[in-house]
């Protein structure tokens, strides 16, 4: 609550999320708005065609059909890549948020290459992908663009945790 609206008498209206302590409210916010925008990143790579033969959500359905050994719908891989970015990295970046250095943006680009790291070296080899999605055949390319998609969602993440945080205060 601001200090016009104490002295004024006020409350603040109460918000979307108003049932949630303020740590996950801002956290759960902004890695929705993290995901929003990695999700226009993967639509666009989709509509224009850019390396057509990485398809990490393809892969990470692959992977958990092979693992439960029962058909996986499409729609899985999204919901998990929305509710990991929307709540656990979100809210890992919440608690290491006063830790890194420098404002908002700085504080999630340093989280996307680490994100980046573990998902290169931890999860694309458990995929199947090899480290740095090597095995895809394409190069660098794949690492490069799963660097610009943790960037696109930690840095929009970092900006808009930031705002709040600052709206807060």
């Amino acid at each position: 609550m601001n200090s016009l609206a104490i002295c004024e008498g006020r409350r603040k209206p109460p918000t979307l999320l108003w049932f949630l302590p303020m740590t996950i409210r801002k956290a759960a916010i902004a890695g929705l708005c993290g995901s929003v925008t990695h999700s226009l990143l993967m639509f666009a790579k989709a509509e224009l065609g850019i390396l057509d033969s990485f398809q990490p959500y393809q892969s990470l359905q692959m992977a958990l059909i092979d693992w439960t050994g029962n058909y996986v719908h499409p729609v899985v891989p999204w919901l998990i890549s929305y509710l990991n970015g929307s709540t656990l990295a979100s809210f890992a970046f919440a608690r290491l948020h006063r830790h890194l250095p420098g404002n908002g943006p700085v504080k999630g680009f340093i989280s996307g290459v680490l994100g980046w790291l573990v998902m290169d070296l931890v999860f694309f080899p458990l995929l199947g992908l090899g480290p740095f999605a090597i095995q895809v055949g394409l190069g660098l390319r794949p690492a490069l663009f799963s660097l610009f998609m943790m960037l696109t969602y930690s840095v929009a993440l970092g900006i808009v945790y930031g705002m709040i945080e600052a709206e807060s205060r």
